[in-house]
């Protein structure tokens, strides 16, 4: 199929000219994921730059359930814009310009396989395209100015097909059909043509398997012989020459297998191989049988799909698609999305304190929680937990007393009821290689403190059952809201 040529381009470019020229856009959308459709009052224009089939067409409005992101970004910039002008850029040429009200000019390239569809500023900058454009002969590139592909040789006279839009419609049509419809085919058959395939592939490592099971049920033969042979077999010897051979075949020399002491061990491997060799060839039939019914059931179900119309390929094809919500049976309770690797306090004004719970919770508490300019506190030289006061850059006394409590408190030196407290911002931390939990300091101070009965009864029987999300801002790295 040969994609508009440059007569015909002309032809429905003058039939469309002077009904979309003034015309509103309603609706910008993508029949399908080659091709644009702008939806106005008066004729909608459907720009399609599938290789064999581009052309420019008016289509009936319809919808799409996707968008790319040129389609995004043409609804940003020309969306419920006025159509100002539709005509070729250049004369004798597959070349469209549709320049809007906005100053914005939408470039259409029906050039076969290097077609291409543009977004240009008033100053002709590109501004998005709709597909990569690997071009050697120009920069199609978004920040550059747009160049027009090189003019072409004379191209041979061609009969028209068609003189205005719907007919150019009418008549790629049947191909576009068509070409959906083997689309998907392809994309329903994938999954039993890769069964088939599969299915077939067995059946060939079942023939191999056969070979092999009939070379070990041959050894049938030489156990026989061994055992005949064993009241004339030479001591300390490792082979005998029989010749003629006693069961009448051709003549054959018998060596002791590696391990075998004599002709009796030697007859018992060999009978062992060849029951070894029996039972394959049975599990190899049967196999065999299965995988032949697999096949001509799978090629019957690919035989079908093939046949179906478009519509019923269609269905398939969208009940094909993976789910985007994830259903949640009844009479159970969804998952808490909030985070557990901490314990929540409140200190005397009501600021939230965070506490971390171990060596992993430690990590992602620092480092994954906490803001930069957080304050961090942690008992000095002994293990402890990770304490950050969220959204405080520099704190209060009492602030200070109460998040330091809780690091002593949760910490190796509870028992002493004193001792040191270091704290700094988050920022000023570094996380140590292959240890959860340990970090180096950059910049610290310290502050020694006991444990004040009283301020810690008060900081306990502030803990919240279910940590709440704090309001640091959120994870770039996990989504936390923190």
């Amino acid at each position: 199929m040969i994609p508009i040529t440059a007569d015909e381009l002309a032809q429905v470019v003058e039939s469309l000219h002077g009904l979309v020229t003034g015309v509103r856009v309603e609706k910008i959308v993508e029949p399908d994921p080659e091709s644009l459709l702008i939806v106005t009052r008066g004729e909608n224009l459907h720009l399609c730059i599938i290789p064999e089939l581009g052309h420019l067409g008016a289509l009936e409005k319809i919808s799409r359930g996707e968008s790319s992101t040129f389609t995004m970004l043409l609804r940003k910039h020309v969306g419920n814009a006025f159509i100002k002008s539709l005509a070729l850029l250049r004369p004798n040429d597959r070349l469209l310009a549709v320049d809007f009200s906005t100053g914005h000019r939408l470039v259409a390239e029906f050039t076969g396989r290097h077609g291409n569809l543009l977004l240009l500023d008033p100053e002709g900058v590109i501004l998005g395209l709709h597909h990569f454009s690997a071009s050697t002969t120009r920069t199609l590139r978004t920040g550059f100015p747009y160049e027009p592909p090189p003019a072409p040789r004379e191209e041979r006279t061609l009969p028209l097909r068609f003189g205005n839009a719907h007919d150019a419609t009418a008549f790629f049509g049947p191909w576009l059909k068509e070409r959906r419809r083997q689309q998907c085919v392809r994309a329903v058959c994938a999954g039993p043509s890769r069964e088939l395939n599969r299915a077939r592939r067995a059946l060939g490592a079942l023939k191999r398997d056969r070979e092999r099971c009939i070379s070990l049920t041959a050894e049938q033969r030489l156990g026989e012989l061994y055992l005949i042979a064993k009241w004339q077999w030479p001591d300390g010897s490792r082979a005998l020459r029989l010749d003629p051979a006693p069961d009448g075949g051709s003549p054959i020399t018998l060596t002791l297998p590696t391990g075998c002491a004599g002709p009796v061990a030697a007859a018992q491997l060999h009978f062992a191989h060849a029951k070894k060799g029996k039972r394959g060839l049975e599990h190899v039939a049967k196999r065999e049988r299965e995988l032949e019914a697999r096949c001509t059931k799978l090629e019957r179900e690919l035989e079908r799909l093939r046949a179906l119309p478009l519509e019923e390929l269609a269905v398939l094809v969208t009940q094909s698609l993976p789910a985007h919500t994830t259903r949640i049976p009844e009479g159970s309770t969804p998952r808490q999305s909030t985070p557990r690797y901490y314990r929540q306090f409140a200190a005397a004004d009501g600021t939230p304190i965070l506490v971390g719970r171990g060596d992993r919770e430690n990590h992602l508490l620092t480092f994954r929680t906490a803001r930069g300019n957080d304050c961090w506190f942690h008992v000095r030289d002994l293990p402890g937990a990770h304490v950050i006061l969220p959204g405080v850059q520099q704190p209060t006394q009492e602030q200070l007393l109460d998040a330091a409590t809780l690091a002593l408190h949760f910490s190796d030196q509870r028992a002493e009821g004193r001792g040191e407290v270091i704290y700094t911002l988050r920022k000023y931390l570094r996380p140590v290689k292959g240890a959860p939990g340990k970090v180096t300091v950059g910049d610290s101070k310290t502050i020694s403190i006991y444990i004040e009965p009283g301020r810690l009864k008060r900081l306990l029987e502030t803990k919240v059952s279910q940590p709440q999300p704090t309001k640091t801002g959120k994870s770039r790295k996990t989504g936390i809201t923190t």
